[in-house]
């Protein structure tokens, strides 16, 4: 259950990035909270995709950033050695993207917290920057290429909402089962408690129906008790698990009368 509950969470915290602006200059491509329970987190982008550079600015909680690594679409990847200590509204310097293809498909980064802060949550903002509009974007600003843009968003965002579904699902039944695990577990106690009940009240009587001694009329034992008199004048009574349990006097009490 515990381990649904982080891929619900993943699953959320991933949920594609699009960009939509084709202009130079610095975009916002995406943001992720780093919750410091894993030691990565990714923004995976769509739409208009193509950058520079890029560089990460960090919010609310100081964070160290190890390494950052590029995913591009032709499958190319590129690791970046950062190794920055930022402190809330701090940002890395311009980190270059030197792949052939510079159209991101995702952007994993590693961290640390810094201490003192294991506490808190750091978001992470993830900028791009465009010094001009690429063939490779530009023709998305043809008549009707923005309908392919659009479905290709509608369809990344339809699957993460599919997993989620799928992930909450499978927490609902893994729940469903957990409840009729402990109500059997529950029902079994009981079934044993009674059988017990059982066997202790069947030992009494069967020790009873031995005993050879007279019965103390007047007399009950602390709770009520038959009370038995050997022939040392001693007086006891039988257990719940058939054993004689030997009294003084000053321990019985007067035997209720019957109305």
């Amino acid at each position: 259950m515990v381990l649904l509950g982080v891929l619900i969470n993943a699953a959320i915290a991933q949920k594609p990035t699009v960009v939509l602006d084709n202009d130079p200059g610095w975009h916002k491509i995406g943001q992720i909270t780093a919750s410091f329970k894993l030691d990565n987190e990714s923004i995976i982008v769509y739409g208009r995709d193509e950058f520079t550079k890029i560089k990460l600015k960090v919010t609310d909680a100081p964070i160290l950033i190890e390494r950052v690594q590029l995913f591009y679409e032709e499958g190319q990847m590129e690791e970046l050695a950062v190794g920055t200590e930022l402190q809330a509204g701090a940002s890395t310097a311009a980190l270059d993207l030197k792949g052939t293809n510079k159209e991101l498909e995702k952007v994993v980064f590693t961290y640390k917290t810094l201490p003192n802060y294991q506490g808190d949550k750091a978001t992470v903002e993830l900028y791009g920057l465009k010094t001009r509009q690429d063939k490779s974007d530009a023709f998305r600003d043809d008549d009707g290429d923005d309908d392919d843009l659009e479905n290709e968003v509608e369809g990344a965002e339809r699957e993460v909402e599919e997993e989620v579904d799928q992930a909450e699902k499978e927490l609902d039944e893994e729940s469903r089962e957990a409840r009729e695990e402990a109500r059997e577990a529950e029902e079994n106690i009981e079934e044993g408690a009674e059988k017990t009940g059982d066997d202790v009240s069947e030992a009494a009587a069967n020790a009873a129906a031995h005993v050879k001694d007279k019965v103390y009329v007047d007399k009950v034992g602390p709770e009520g008790q038959t009370i038995y008199i050997n022939k040392h004048s001693q007086y006891y009574y039988i257990s719940d698990d058939g054993k004689k349990v030997f009294v003084t006097k000053s321990q019985l009490k007067d035997k209720p009368q019957k109305n």
